[in-house]
């Protein structure tokens, strides 16, 4: 949250009257339908996604107090060159190995103890 307050007050003295935020599916916790969709209200269920939460209405409020256009953009599962482990390079993984897909759900039960350390 530091670093998008840090953000908000740097683009403000430099003039800068847009810029653009990105949270993510973390926000949503775990419990919330898939896919989501932007009326469904945020239950974070992680400090990450609380914080990702935070971030949002710290951008809100700068639009509301200093007039500005900033966005928030809620990727989930974004995918490409140089990507670390997740979901989508999981799945990818085992499709290109020819492994059966349910692989998936051991990924994400690792996932879930990282996050619990």
């Amino acid at each position: 949250m530091v670093g998008t307050v840090n953000l908000l007050e740097a683009a403000r003295v430099a003039g800068a009257r847009v810029i653009f935020a990105s949270t993510g599916g973390a926000l949503y916790g775990e419990d919330a339908p898939v896919p989501s969709s932007e009326s469904t209200l945020p239950a974070p269920g992680s400090p990450y996604g609380l914080a990702k939460y935070c971030a949002e209405q710290y951008v809100g409020l700068d639009n509301r107090l200093y007039g500005t256009e900033h966005a928030v953009l809620r990727f989930a599962n974004v995918y490409g060159p140089r990507q670390g482990a997740s979901v989508v390079s999981a799945f990818c993984a085992n499709g290109i190995q020819g492994e059966p897909f349910h692989h998936l759900r051991r990924w994400q039960a690792n996932a879930r103890l990282r996050l619990r350390r």
